[in-house]
């Protein structure tokens, strides 16, 4: 969160969209629609339309870090569309409004300042008595609220929007769940417990496609706990179901095309299959350090 432009800014912030993962851009247009349905901010790229020199990317930018190094969805929101307030015509790079403002536009901005935020901005000049310097007049502009900052009277919509649009953001997250647990008696002491688990969640558990290659995304995993009963295999205490797909695809990537509609099949989906010898329970955590944990306790009746 930031201030001033009324505008989303996205990764990538050193090189143009074509070099960008297509499903994290699909997902990034995804997000784009919903800022722009619910703030009316419209979302552009950090490097083809925020460098204030071109070809100069802007180093240490903690979204850019968030989106590489961490895998996360990551944007910065420029709180406070005075651009717009003040009906100004949007240049062809977003970042030139900064730059751009002219006679017209201050003109505007004082009509706005003395009609809606109580002249905060244009203060009058006036005369004070300084301890060292003597007789001296303050005033002129004070940017801190109606330029840097949103006016008070804009402050309850926007947090608002705001607020909305970072839960529905959030809404993407991953979201395991633990379909079956069934219990088949194979005969003797033995009995085979069948487990399905899914990714109910509308992003893959790797949260973006480039974040596949991370060390830090680790594999959907079962931990087992055998209780007054025992694995067959021993090596089944832990077992890696590799990363689940998600049901969402972003935006224009091109899976939902009219002309040729298909699907990625049951991706989100995993099994896993356990032998026990004997009555007990069976105690399951499933998930990652980044998705969370579920748990499932499977009670393993005695086998004639």
């Amino acid at each position: 969160m930031h201030t001033f432009g009324g505008v989303a800014i996205r990764p990538l912030g050193h090189a143009p969209d074509n070099k960008m993962d297509p499903s994290d851009l699909a997902l990034f247009r995804q997000i784009e629609s919903w800022l722009l349905e619910l703030t009316g901010y419209p979302t552009v790229s950090g490097f083809e339309e925020f460098l204030y020199e071109p070809d100069k990317p802007l180093h240490g930018d903690l979204s850019d870090y968030a989106y590489h190094q961490r895998g996360a969805i990551s944007y910065v929101i420029e709180l406070w569309d005075l651009f717009k307030r003040l009906e100004l015509p949007r240049p062809k790079r977003f970042v030139d409004h900064y730059s751009r403002i002219g006679p017209d536009a201050l003109l505007r901005l004082a009509r706005w300042d003395r009609d809606e935020n109580q002249g905060r901005v244009f203060v009058p000049w006036r005369r004070c008595q300084h301890p060292q310097l003597g007789e001296v007049e303050v005033g002129g502009l004070d940017p801190r609220i109606g330029v840097w900052n949103p006016s008070t009277a804009a402050l309850p919509e926007l947090c608002r929007t705001q607020s909305h649009a970072f839960l529905r953001a959030a809404a993407l997250a991953p979201s395991l769940r633990i379909e079956s647990a069934s219990v088949l008696a194979l005969g003797g002491r033995l009995s085979r417990v069948d487990i399905a688990v899914a990714n109910h969640g509308y992003l893959p558990t790797t949260f973006l496609a480039s974040a596949a290659k991370l060390d830090i995304n680790e594999p959907i995993g079962i931990a087992c706990e055998a209780e007054d009963c025992t694995l067959v295999e021993p090596g089944q205490k832990q077992v890696a179901l590799g990363h689940l797909e998600g049901w969402g695809r972003g935006l224009h990537g091109g899976t939902g095309a009219v002309h040729y509609p298909r699907s990625s099949g049951s991706g989100h989906r995993a099994h896993a299959s356990y032998l026990v010898s004997g009555s007990g329970v069976l105690h399951l955590r499933v998930g990652s350090c980044r998705v969370g944990w579920i748990e499932r306790r499977v009670e393993i009746p005695g086998a004639g």
